[in-house]
């Protein structure tokens, strides 16, 4: 890379850190676009991108092994931190037979579930023995920072457990503190997610954190590790709780279905589902959903009518559960966020409707 190249490329990426936006758009043509609390906002005082500053940067990002994945499915993403203190989720692509590329910027998370306005539940549950805990959401949603507070929680509180995360590519990096903490990069460090849950079914791995389900074969090995007495953290894109369950389930053979609902019915700790919505005056606020396992649930589960969920997430008041609708009524009755954006944001308007009336 040319030393003007590495000059513009590290003031857009500190741009991108101190304005806290989420990712740093370039593609050619048009000047660099950040995304921060939601919104795209182009950078005019830059210069328009063009294809050899692409070209040279892609020759100078892209290792040779991901050069390989980049020519043979025209994209590829990876991790990498600039300066020692920058650290992106990088995605190359191609549009219009040229180069474009995304950066996603990873911040360092410290903070624990306690620390996120999170059902305090949820910090209990992340430390039990076994169990399986999804967390849920669309793009952009937070999803990966609560799953950092969550393997700080346990990582600064204890108990000292063996943790392994699988991830494409590897974001948030951590310190063995309390625990020792694995992090397995599929495609680099392991073959794929089945190969990664195999080796913890057959290994001394205390929990084992997914950023995703990949396919059947992936979604057995996971219910058979949740048979064996292990902790599994799960992340998944859904906007309900209940669409999450359904979606897991989607992905397991037929034959398995019944078997599926069984190991879930008795299994599932809890079902985090959560979204950032505009606050009035500027920002965004973490609002959510909050599925426990427990009253009529299983048996709900067992008998795989998700549908039935519904009526725990809106009368069962243990453990803090509560319905999206609930969490976006509270904030508008306090004056955080407008009654159009929450209505924007429910599953079930005509319930928020009635909530706020």
């Amino acid at each position: 890379m040319q030393a003007t190249d590495n000059i513009t490329l590290n003031r857009l990426l500190t741009t991108l850190a101190r304005q806290e936006a989420s990712d740093l758009h370039l593609s050619i043509g048009s000047p660099p676009v950040i995304r921060k609390e939601g919104e795209l906002f182009q950078l005019d005082s830059e210069e328009i991108i063009t294809v050899n500053f692409l070209e040279r940067l892609v020759d100078s990002l892209v290792g040779e092994g991901d050069k390989k994945i980049l020519d043979n499915q025209k994209e590829v993403t990876f991790t990498e931190t600039f300066n020692k203190i920058i650290r992106c989720r990088v995605n190359v692509y191609k549009q219009k037979g040229y180069y474009s590329l995304s950066f996603r910027y990873i911040p360092l998370v410290t903070k624990k579930i306690a620390d996120l306005s999170l059902p305090a539940y949820l910090e209990s549950t992340i430390r039990y023995k076994d169990g399986l805990i999804i967390i849920t959401g669309t793009y952009d949603s937070g999803k990966s920072t609560t799953v950092a507070a969550s393997i700080n929680t346990l990582n600064e509180l204890g108990p000292p457990r063996y943790i392994n995360t699988l991830e494409s590519p590897v974001e948030h990096l951590f310190a063995n503190n309390k625990c020792i903490i694995e992090q397995r990069e599929v495609g680099r460090d392991v073959a794929s997610y089945v190969a990664g849950l195999k080796m913890a079914l057959d290994g001394d791995i205390d929990v084992v954190v997914l950023d995703k389900i990949s396919d059947g074969a992936a979604a057995k090995k996971l219910l058979e590790l949740l048979e064996a007495g292990r902790m599994v953290v799960l992340t998944m894109e859904a906007s309900s709780s209940i669409n999450s369950l359904a979606k897991f389930l989607s992905f397991v053979d037929q034959s398995d279905s019944s078997w599926a609902l069984q190991v879930l019915a008795s299994r599932l700790l809890c079902v985090l589902m959560q979204k950032l919505v505009h606050k009035i005056g500027g920002g965004r606020v973490l609002v959510y959903e909050f599925l426990v396992n427990s009253g009529l649930a299983p048996s709900f589960i067992a008998a795989g009518r998700f549908d039935r969920l519904t009526t725990v997430l809106k009368n069962n008041l243990e453990y803090g559960i509560r319905p999206l609708e609930k969490s976006l009524a509270g904030l508008v009755q306090n004056g955080e966020i407008k009654v159009e954006d929450a209505l924007l944001e429910a599953n079930d308007k005509d319930y928020l409707k009635a909530l706020i009336r």
